[in-house]
């Protein structure tokens, strides 16, 4: 258990570092391929922190619905990658993306690579999503699409 709390502190540290280090001069947090799933573990455990920074990084969309709770009436529009299943059982890691409102934007066909850029929120039990501040861009090249922990 102490093993696996020192992991966990140097990659959060790591995670630090390397998103401070991957923000540029306009205060957008970019996510790059490298070490994408500990940034994105680094944003969502820190979430209060980055409420209200533009984020960027590419991704799929996906628009997912949610059969088992059939509760949900709209699906939930996302932007992942994936994780390997010999790292983390698999999976998905990215987040939630919203268009603002009286937005004339549209999202891409399921399963495009995009570059998106949007603002981080926090919803009502603290999940960060972003609310798009440009159209997603879809890009004719996919990125790293399976990505470890």
């Amino acid at each position: 258990m102490k093993k696996m709390l020192e992991v966990f502190g140097l990659l959060a540290l790591i995670a630090s570092v390397s998103l401070t280090s991957c923000s540029d001069r306009s205060n957008i947090v970019q996510i790059g391929d490298r070490m994408f799933a500990t940034q994105v573990i680094h944003l969502y455990m820190n979430a209060t922190s980055y409420e209200g920074r533009t984020i960027r990084f590419e991704g799929a969309f996906m628009k997912e619905g949610w059969e088992l709770f059939p509760y949900f009436t709209s699906p939930y529009n996302l932007v992942v990658r994936f994780l390997d299943d010999n790292c983390c059982g698999g999976g998905v890691i990215g987040f939630e993306v919203k268009m603002p409102q009286d937005s004339t934007f549209s999202f891409p066909a399921h399963n495009s690579w995009v570059e998106v850029t949007g603002v981080l929120y926090l919803d009502s039990y603290s999940i960060p999503y972003l609310v798009l501040s440009s159209p997603p861009t879809v890009l004719a090249t996919r990125g790293m699409e399976i990505v470890r922990l």
